[in-house]
C-alpha cells in the first residue's frame, strides 16, 4: 500500500518538482480540506487517474481510477481512501493488467459500495469486463463473459438482488447491460450491433427498484433510453430528433425521491464547439418526456455540457458538475469544472466555477458527485492542471462544505479513538457527537476509532458509552483555525478480580505462603480459610507467584493477560 500525501492550501506550488498549479476560482465555495493530488512514478502517457469514480464509506470518499507504469503493456487500477489520521490518501493497487494497450481518457471504472464493501467493474485486458470487490482485506478480480470484447465505459448501479452493469462491446459498438452478484452474471444486448451506440452509458435504480439506461448513438447522434419494467428489458427508444451535431453526447440518469426520472447531456445544435448542457424529464417515471432549459455556462461559444453528474440533495434540490471547455482569442482552449444548482425558487440554476481554468484542451473525464448525511458535498474529476501531455496527471477531489450553503466552517470532521486506562483499544463504544445542532452516533470497530463529519460551527460535545467503562466527556470550540478534530477518549476500565484459595492436598489451609502479582505486589490470604482477592485492571499483563518453605506448588507461577474475572486455586504438596 502507498500512501499520498494531500496538499492541504488554495493555491498549490511546487518548485523543482514538475507538479502542477491548481487554484480554486473565487467564487467557489469549496474548502480544500479534502483537495488531493495523487501522483505516484506512474507515467500518464496511458493515463494516470483516467476513469475516476467515487463513492461514500462511513460517510468518506473513496475513488477508483487507473494508472500506468512502465513497459506500457502494465496498467493498473487503483483503490484510493481518505485517512484522516494523517491527512493523506491510502492508495491501493486493486490489479494489474498486461496487455491492455493505451487508456484513453474516457475509460472509465465504477465504483460501488454495497454492505460496507467496495465494489469496481471496469476494462480489462482486450476491454474485457472485470469485477473486483476487496474481501478480508485483499482484492479478488473476476471476468464477466460476454460476446465479442465488452466492457468499455461500464457505469454500476446497487440493486436489491446485486448489481447491474452498463457496457459497450468496444468489436460491435453495441450496449450490453450484466446483472447479478459475484460468480453469477446474466448478460443481455440492448442494442444491436450496428445502432454503434453504447459511449459512455449510464446506469440508475428506478423508483420500482429495477434498471433504466441512457446512452450516445454516435451514428444518428441522439441519447438513447432503455429500462427495466415488470423484469423484462422494453425496446430502447430515442430521446432526441437525429442530429447532425454532436448531440446526447456522455448522458447521465438520475432518478428523484418522487419517481421523476431526468436525462442530462451535451446539446451541440450550431456550431461544433457550441455545447450546452441540456435535461429531459419523465414525470413520476412514466409517459412522455418534456424538456428542460438548456444550461448555458458564460457563452454560447463554451463547450460545457461534457460528463454532467447530478444528484439531489437531502433538501430536495438537485446539485450537479460538468466539465466545460471555452475557446477564447486570448486564452485559446480553456478547461475546467462547473458546478449547477437548482434554485429553492425554481425559476432559474446557477452556475460557478469549482477548479480553476487551464489553458489546455483537455476537456475529457468522468466527473463524479456526492452527498453524506452532513450535507457536504463532493466532486471528484480527473483534472491535467496545465500538465497536458506531461507526466502530471492528477485526481482532483473537493468537499463543499454544507453544500456551500452555511457561512464559516461548514462542515467538520471529528476522529475519535477510544481506550481504557491501559491504552487498550475498545471495541463496541458508541461515540456521539453533538454539534451545530445535529446529534450523529457512530460504533467504535476493531481499531477502537470513528469519524464523523458535520456541519456548523461554535460549541460541540462528545459522549463517549459502554457498559463497565467509565468515560468524562469531550468539549471544544470549532473555529475556522482548524479543518478537523482528532481526541482519544480513555476511559476507566471495568474491575477485574483475581481469586482464589491456597491449600494443602488434603484441604488443609498454608497460612505461610508467599503470594505475589508481578514480583513486588503482596497479596495477603486468609489464615482461617486459605482464601486471597486482589483487584487488578483491564487488560493488564500478570505473573503470579506463590513459594513456601515447606510446600511444593504443582504450579507456582501463572502469566497471562486479564480480560475478565480469574481463579486460581493452588494445591501444596509437603516438600
Amino acid at each position: 500500500m502507498r500512501r499520498v500525501s494531500a496538499f492541504i492550501v488554495m493555491t498549490i506550488l511546487v518548485l523543482g518538482l514538475g507538479l502542477p498549479i491548481v487554484s480554486l476560482a473565487e467564487d467557489s465555495p469549496f474548502n480544500d480540506f479534502y483537495t488531493a493530488f495523487l501522483t505516484t512514478d506512474e507515467s500518464d502517457s496511458g493515463g494516470f487517474g483516467n476513469g475516476v469514480s467515487m463513492d461514500l464509506l462511513q460517510d468518506e470518499p473513496v475513488l477508483s481510477f487507473y494508472g500506468k507504469t512502465l513497459p506500457n503493456s502494465e496498467r493498473h487500477v487503483h483503490f484510493a481512501s481518505w485517512n484522516i489520521s494523517t491527512h493523506s490518501w491510502d492508495v491501493e493497487t486493486v490489479t494489474t493488467l498486461v496487455g491492455l494497450g493505451y487508456v484513453p481518457w474516457t475509460a472509465r471504472t465504477s465504483l460501488v459500495v454495497r454492505n460496507g464493501r467496495p465494489h469496481i467493474f471496469f476494462s480489462g485486458a482486450n476491454n474485457q469486463l472485470l469485477h473486483a470487490v476487496k474481501e478480508n482485506g485483499s482484492w479478488v478480480t473476476e471476468a464477466i463473459t460476454v460476446e465479442g470484447a465488452g466492457g468499455q465505459y461500464p457505469s454500476a448501479v446497487s440493486l436489491d438482488s446485486g448489481f447491474a452493469v452498463c457496457f459497450k462491446d468496444q468489436v460491435t459498438n453495441a450496449l450490453w447491460v450484466a446483472e447479478g452478484t459475484g460468480g453469477s452474471w446474466t448478460t443481455t444486448k440492448l442494442e444491436a450491433d450496428d445502432s454503434n451506440t453504447g459511449n459512455n452509458c449510464h446506469i440508475a435504480r428506478k423508483a420500482s427498484g429495477e434498471p433504466a439506461v441512457v446512452s450516445n448513438d454516435q451514428n444518428l447522434r441522439i441519447p438513447r433510453f432503455v429500462e427495466k419494467t415488470n423484469g423484462a428489458w422494453l425496446p430502447p427508444v430515442s430521446l432526441e430528433q437525429p442530429s447532425t451535431n454532436a448531440s446526447g453526447q456522455y448522458p447521465f440518469i438520475l432518478v428523484r425521491a418522487n419517481g421523476d426520472i431526468y436525462v442530462f447531456y451535451r446539446y451541440a445544435n450550431a456550431e461544433p464547439n457550441d455545447g450546452s448542457l441540456r435535461y429531459l424529464i419523465r414525470a413520476g417515471g412514466g409517459g412522455a418526456w418534456s424538456a428542460g432549459p438548456s444550461l448555458n455556462f458564460s457563452s454560447s461559444s463554451s463547450y460545457i455540457g461534457a460528463y454532467p453528474y447530478f444528484i439531489e440533495r437531502a433538501s430536495g434540490l438537485l446539485f450537479g458538475a460538468i466539465r466545460r471547455r471555452m475557446s477564447s482569442a486570448l486564452f485559446g482552449q480553456s478547461t475546467g469544472i462547473v458546478r449547477y444548482e437548482e434554485r429553492a425558487d425554481g425559476n432559474d440554476w446557477a452556475g460557478y466555477n469549482i477548479f480553476g481554468s487551464c489553458s489546455k484542451r483537455a476537456d475529457v473525464s468522468y466527473i463524479n458527485v456526492k452527498e453524506d448525511s452532513a450535507g457536504n458535498i463532493f466532486v471528484v474529476g480527473f483534472d491535467p492542471s496545465c500538465a497536458y501531455g506531461s507526466k502530471d496527471r492528477v485526481v482532483v477531489l473537493s468537499r463543499m462544505a454544507n453544500g456551500g450553503a452555511a457561512p464559516g466552517i461548514g462542515a467538520m470532521p471529528f476522529s475519535v479513538t477510544v481506550k481504557d486506562t491501559n491504552g487498550n483499544l475498545v471495541v463496541g463504544a458508541e461515540v456521539t457527537l453533538f454539534f451545530g445542532g445535529s446529534t450523529i452516533k457512530r460504533t467504535t470497530g476493531a481499531d477502537g476509532l470513528v469519524t464523523i463529519s458535520a456541519a456548523g460551527s461554535g460549541a460541540y460535545t462528545i459522549q463517549v458509552a459502554k457498559s463497565g467503562y467509565q468515560f468524562a466527556d469531550i468539549e471544544g470550540e470549532a473555529t475556522p483555525t482548524y479543518y478537523s478534530f482528532t481526541h482519544s477518549a480513555v476511559g476507566a476500565a471495568p474491575t477485574i478480580t483475581l481469586s482464589g484459595t491456597v491449600k494443602t492436598n488434603s484441604g488443609a489451609v498454608i497460612p505461610t505462603a508467599s503470594l505475589t502479582l508481578n514480583g513486588t505486589t503482596p497479596i495477603s490470604i486468609n489464615p482461617q480459610t486459605g482464601a486471597f482477592s486482589i483487584e487488578v485492571s483491564h487488560g493488564m499483563e500478570y505473573t503470579l507467584t506463590i513459594d513456601d518453605e515447606q510446600f511444593t506448588f504443582m504450579n507456582p507461577r501463572e502469566k497471562g493477560t486479564v480480560w475478565g474475572n480469574l481463579k486460581f486455586n493452588y494445591v501444596g504438596f509437603p516438600k
